[in-house]
C-alpha cells in the first residue's frame, strides 16, 4: 500500500508481485493488478489529475506518454470507477471527454518519439516497444473512447468553430473571432445552422461556412463532418458546449478547444443564490468566456463586441425603406423567444403613443407568429424582412427598444445603442449588452433571476416585466438620443 507522498517509489510487496512489473506492452498490462489508492491528497502536479489516485496510475500514465501506449489494464481501472458515481448521461460524457484527453499526448502519435540511450539498450525491450503501434493502433480502429491519435496540425488554417444556436449566441461569436484574427491572424471555418449562416457573411475572419441540416446533426452525420474537415483544420474551437458540439469534438481528429461553460456556477447560482457564484458569473461576459478558449486572461469586453459587416445592396435598400422619415427613426422589437422575457402589448402600445407625442418616427421589426401591430405613426417591418435586411434597418436608427433577444446583438453589431428590458434574466447570465450607450432597465426583484432561458412560468404575474413603465423606457431614450452622433 502506498501513501501520496510515495509516488515514484517502490514498494515493499514481493519481488514476483504482478504489480512490481512495469509495461512494455500491452500484453503484460493484462495480467497486472491494480494497488488499492490510499485516501489523501495526490501529490503529482506534473502528471496529476483528480481522478488518478495513486502513484502506480501515474508511473502508468508517464510510460503511456513516453512510449505512446495508449492505455494499460490497471491505469483504466483507476480513472474508470468514479464513473460508476455519475448521476446522468451528461456529466457521463464530461468525465469520458476528460479522461480521453489525458491520452490525446500533446498531439504526436503513438511512439513516434525517439528511443532513449537506455531503452535502445537489449533487443528484447526495442522488439517489445516497436510491436506496440500496431496492437494500439488496431485497438483504437474498434474503439470508441480511445480514437486513433491524429497529426499535429498546429500550422495548418483555418480553425473550424462550431456554434449551432441561438441568434444572439450566434452572433456574440463574432466579436471573438475578430479578436482572434486581429490579435493572432487566425481565420475560421464556421459550423452553424442555415438559418444563422448569414451571421457570418462578409466577415473578416471568416474563410468558409458550412451549414449544417438536420441530417448532418445526428452522430452518424457528425462523424462524417468531422473526417471530412478536419484533415484541412488546424483544429476544432467549441463555442456551444452543448452534447452536439462535444460529440463533434469526440470525433475530431485534431486539437480540440472548448469554452469554460460555467454550467454547474449558473445551476447552483440558480437555486442557492449564492454571492460567490454571483460575483464569479458577473464578473466575466458571455464574450469573455468565449474567448477563454484561448486566451489565459479574458480581454476587455469592448474589444469583444459583436460585428455584422453589411453590403452595400442591404444598406441602400434600408435607406430606401426609411425614406419617409427625415430624422433616424426609433426601432422597437416587441418579441422574445420566451413570452416571460417580454414587455406586455399594453406597454408597447403606451410607448409607441408617447413617441408620436414627443415627434419621434418609429418602426417595428422582428418575427412573430402573432405579429403585434401597434397603432401610430410608425412603419411595420413585422415578417417583412430577413435577417440582414433587419440588421440593416437597425443600423439607421437612432436607438432600438428591446427586451433580452437576438437583435439586442444585432443592434451592438451594427453600432445602434440599446435600451434593453430585462426581467427573467439577469447579468450573471453574461447576455446584457456592453456598447458604451447601452442601457439596462430592469427591477430588483427577490426573484429574479428564475430561470436559466427565461421559460419558467411565473406565479408573481410577471412583475420583473410589468413593473417596468413606459415613462422609463422614454427617459432612458432621452439618455440614449441626447448625446447621439449624427446618423
Amino acid at each position: 500500500r502506498l501513501s501520496p507522498a510515495d509516488n515514484g517509489a517502490k514498494t515493499s510487496r514481493p519481488s514476483g508481485h504482478p504489480s512490481r512489473k512495469r509495461h512494455p506492452s500491452l500484453s503484460n498490462c493484462r495480467a497486472q493488478r491494480p494497488i488499492r489508492a490510499v485516501p489523501g491528497p495526490c501529490r503529482v502536479p506534473s502528471d496529476g489529475d483528480p481522478l488518478l489516485r495513486n502513484a502506480q496510475a501515474v508511473q502508468e500514465l508517464r510510460y503511456c506518454r513516453t512510449h505512446g501506449v495508449f492505455f494499460s489494464q490497471s491505469l483504466l481501472l483507476y480513472i474508470m470507477p468514479p464513473l460508476r458515481h455519475v448521476v446522468n448521461c451528461h456529466e457521463a460524457l464530461l468525465s469520458l471527454l476528460k479522461i480521453t484527453m489525458l491520452f490525446q499526448m500533446d498531439n504526436r502519435g503513438p511512439c513516434r518519439q525517439p528511443l532513449s540511450a537506455p531503452e535502445k539498450t537489449g533487443k528484447r525491450r526495442t522488439a517489445a516497444l516497436a510491436k506496440e503501434p500496431k496492437i494500439c493502433k488496431s485497438f483504437c480502429r474498434t474503439t470508441f473512447l480511445f480514437r486513433k491519435p491524429y497529426p499535429d496540425t498546429a500550422m495548418k488554417q483555418p480553425w473550424a468553430m462550431i456554434r449551432l444556436s441561438a441568434l444572439g449566441d450566434a452572433l456574440l461569436t463574432t466579436g471573438v473571432l475578430a479578436y482572434w484574427h486581429a490579435a493572432r491572424g487566425m481565420t475560421f471555418h464556421v459550423l452553424t445552422r442555415k438559418t444563422l449562416a448569414p451571421l457570418f457573411e462578409s466577415h473578416p475572419a471568416v474563410e468558409r461556412i458550412t451549414a449544417l441540416d438536420a441530417g448532418l446533426l445526428t452522430p452518424a452525420g457528425l462523424w462524417r463532418t468531422a473526417r471530412a474537415l478536419s484533415p484541412a483544420c488546424a483544429g476544432l474551437i467549441d463555442l456551444h458546449a452543448n452534447l452536439r458540439s462535444r460529440m463533434l469534438g469526440l470525433f475530431w481528429h485534431g486539437r480540440v478547444l472548448r469554452y469554460p461553460k460555467f454550467g454547474m456556477e449558473r445551476r447552483l447560482f440558480l437555486l442557492t443564490g449564492c454571492r460567490c457564484f454571483r460575483e464569479r458569473l458577473e464578473s466575466l461576459s458571455v464574450t469573455q468566456r468565449y474567448a477563454l478558449a484561448l486566451e489565459t486572461t479574458p480581454p476587455s469586453p469592448g474589444d469583444l463586441l459583436p460585428t455584422l459587416a453589411l453590403r452595400s445592396e442591404e444598406k441602400t435598400w434600408a435607406a430606401q425603406a426609411l425614406a419617409a422619415f427625415s430624422t433616424p427613426p426609433i426601432a422597437l422589437h416587441p418579441f422574445a423567444t420566451h413570452a416571460q422575457k417580454a414587455w406586455p402589448a399594453a406597454a408597447w402600445q403606451g410607448f409607441a403613443e408617447r413617441l408620436d407625442a414627443e415627434g419621434l418616427p418609429w418602426f417595428v421589426i422582428g418575427k412573430g407568429k402573432t405579429p403585434l401591430e401597434l397603432k401610430g405613426r410608425g412603419l411595420s417591418f413585422i415578417n417583412k424582412s430577413s435577417l440582414r435586411e433587419t440588421a440593416a434597418l437597425i443600423s439607421r436608427a437612432a436607438a432600438l427598444v428591446t427586451g433580452d433577444s437576438g437583435p439586442m446583438h444585432l443592434a451592438s453589431a451594427v453600432g445602434t445603442p440599446v435600451a434593453a428590458l430585462f426581467g427573467p434574466t439577469a447579468r450573471a447570465w453574461g447576455f446584457m449588452p456592453q456598447g458604451g450607450r447601452d442601457i439596462v432597465l430592469q427591477k430588483a426583484l427577490p426573484c429574479r433571476p428564475c430561470s436559466l432561458h427565461g421559460a419558467k412560468a411565473c406565479p408573481r404575474g410577471q412583475e420583473c416585466m410589468t413593473s417596468i413603465t413606459p415613462d422609463e423606457v422614454m427617459k432612458a431614450l432621452h439618455e440614449i438620443i441626447g448625446n447621439a452622433p449624427q446618423k
